[in-house]
């Protein structure tokens, strides 16, 4: 359960990130 949590914040990191770079771009 905690460990699928952390995915799901890495996830959320990760999509937020992506989202940034391509607005950057």
């Amino acid at each position: 359960m905690e460990l699928k949590f952390v995915l799901l914040v890495d996830g959320e990191i990760f999509l937020t990130i992506c989202t940034d770079i391509a607005i950057g771009n």
